[in-house]
């Protein structure tokens, strides 16, 4: 029997019109019921709702981390560009010394 449907609770008079009973036991079940559901869903939505700010707690400290390592990256990518380029003008600088020297080498080598 489906708790939520309705017996025949009217009553016919003689001029044909049909009058519903109300069934006071019945609603204050419903409402009840109902009552009971409804608290039943908002304690499973605040449940969620909790579940989901732990998660954007989680991620907000996941995106600080995220960021202090680019801006770390960053910064040695800084640093060794400057390094990388100090140290090319260095090698190239003792590049143009040993040719220089190669070529006065051979320079005397030809004298």
């Amino acid at each position: 029997m489906d708790p939520y449907k309705d017996e025949d609770t009217s009553s016919s008079t003689t001029d044909g019109y049909t009058e519903p009973r109300r069934n006071n036991d019945r609603e204050t079940q419903k409402q009840v019921t109902s009552s009971a559901l409804l608290n039943d869903l908002l304690s499973q939505a605040l449940e969620q709702q909790s579940q989901i700010n732990d998660l954007f707690a989680k991620l907000t400290d996941v995106n600080k981390e995220v960021r202090t390592d680019i801006d770390e990256f960053c910064d040695l990518y800084e640093k060794s560009i400057m390094f990388n380029t100090n140290n090319n003008i260095t090698n190239d600088d003792m590049d143009n010394e040993r040719t220089h020297a190669s070529m006065n080498s051979s320079r005397e080598e030809i004298n």
